[in-house]
C-alpha cells in the first residue's frame, strides 16, 4: 500500500488534484482510496445523526466543537483515529494479495487534507509522499476571511508566508496560480514521478537542481556551484583514502 498526502490552505486546488491523481491511478491499475483526515471526524458526526444534508447548520457546529473537543483533550485523537483505519486497509491488501495474487492491484490512499504537523509526522512513518499545494501570487477564494485564522490553517499559512521552520517538510510542492487547465498540465506531467517516489520510499536527491524541480521554483545557480565543489571535494577525498 502506497501513501500520498496533500497539503495547503483551504480551497488551494488538493480535492481537485486528489480527484485527478485519483482517475490516473486507476487506469494505472491501481486501487485509489480517497482517505481525508476530517472523514473520522465525519463519521463520528454521522453516527450521532448528523449529515452535511439533513442539517447542514448543525452539521458544521459539530464538527467543530467535536474536533476542537477531541483535540483539546488529546492532540493526536485524530491522528491515531486516522491511522487505525490506514492499517485496517493495509492489512485487507494484504488479504487480497494473499487471496488472488493474479487480480490484485496495490491500494494507493489519497489524503487531501493533511493540515498539522502531527499528520505530518504520521504520513512520515506511513511512508507516504507529502505534497504542498501553494496559492502562488493567487488570490485565493475569501483569501482574507477570519476563518483562515483558524489553527488548522497555521501549518499551511506559515508555508505560505515564508517560515524557515516548514522549508523542508514536504517532498514536494507545486504552485497553483494559473487557471485550471494550467493546473492540470503541471501536475499531470509529475505523476509518474511522484507514482515512483510514493512505491520507492527512498531518500530523494538533496541537489540544487532536483530540490528546485521537486519544489517548483527556480534554480538558484550559487548553490549549484556549492554542490559541484562539495561533489569534487568528496571524490578528491575518496582517491587519496585509496592511496594510503
Amino acid at each position: 500500500m502506497m501513501v500520498i498526502m496533500l497539503a495547503g490552505q483551504a480551497r488551494v486546488g488538493k480535492t481537485t488534484l486528489a480527484d485527478w491523481l485519483a482517475e490516473y491511478l486507476y487506469h494505472k491499475g491501481y486501487y485509489p482510496v480517497m482517505l481525508p483526515f476530517a472523514g473520522m471526524l465525519k463519521d463520528e458526526v454521522k453516527a450521532m445523526g448528523y449529515t452535511k444534508e439533513s442539517h447542514p447548520k448543525e452539521y458544521r457546529e459539530l464538527c467543530q466543537k467535536i474536533g476542537a473537543g477531541k483535540r483539546a483533550e488529546d492532540p493526536d485523537y485524530w491522528v491515531k483515529k486516522f491511522k487505525e483505519k490506514a492499517l485496517q486497509i493495509k492489512d485487507e491488501d494484504v488479504e487480497r494479495l494473499e487471496s488472488n495474487p493474479k487480480g490484485w492491484s496495490e491500494k494507493v490512499l489519497l489524503v487531501d487534507d493533511c493540515r498539522y504537523m502531527n499528520e505530518v509526522a504520521l504520513g512520515r512513518e506511513l511512508g507516504a509522499l507529502q505534497i504542498f499545494i501553494s496559492r502562488g501570487k493567487r488570490e485565493l477564494e475569501d483569501q482574507h476571511g477570519e476563518w483562515r485564522k483558524h489553527e488548522s490553517e497555521d501549518m499551511a499559512n506559515a508555508i505560505e508566508a515564508g517560515d524557515k521552520n516548514y522549508e523542508d517538510v514536504f517532498h514536494y510542492r507545486v504552485v497553483n496560480e494559473g487557471t485550471l487547465n494550467e493546473y492540470k498540465t503541471k501536475v499531470s506531467e509529475l505523476f509518474d514521478e511522484w507514482l515512483i517516489a510514493a512505491g520507492e520510499g527512498d531518500p530523494l536527491c538533496s541537489c540544487e537542481v532536483c530540490k528546485s524541480h521537486r519544489m517548483d521554483k527556480d534554480i538558484d545557480i550559487e548553490k549549484v556551484i556549492d554542490d559541484l565543489i562539495h561533489m569534487i571535494e568528496e571524490e578528491m577525498d575518496k582517491e587519496d583514502d585509496t592511496h594510503q
